[in-house]
């Protein structure tokens, strides 16, 4: 069984030949479809580079329904992204702030 890394690098080379015209789009939004359920994680969003290959496909494609879910299928990604961010910032937020016992040392 292939990783999901491995699941998301084959639909976007699906995805690349059916945004150059080379091969039929009508299983796009089965494409879409699998990738929604997948548990990708920002590693492989970065990884990958999938999210730019759908942005591409929902710029070029003339089929609404299409736009849509590529369109909601980003959205979803970019909420697990600033999710992450948000966190990070909590984190470090936290560690600066005068409660966190780090930050009561003083400098030389």
């Amino acid at each position: 069984m292939p990783s999901c890394e491995d699941e998301v690098l084959s639909i976007g080379r699906k995805l690349d030949k059916i945004i150059d015209g080379s091969k039929s789009g009508e299983n796009a939004a089965d494409l879409l479809e699998v990738l929604s359920k997948l548990p990708i994680t920002i590693d492989i969003l970065t990884k990958t580079r999938i999210g730019m290959t759908i942005n591409d496909l929902r710029k070029k494609t003339s089929d609404e329904k299409l736009a849509k879910k590529a369109k909601g299928l980003i959205k979803e990604w970019k909420n697990l992204v600033d999710k992450r961010e948000d966190k990070k910032e909590k984190i470090v937020w936290h560690y600066f702030s005068s409660s966190h016992p780090k930050s009561q040392k003083k400098l030389a």
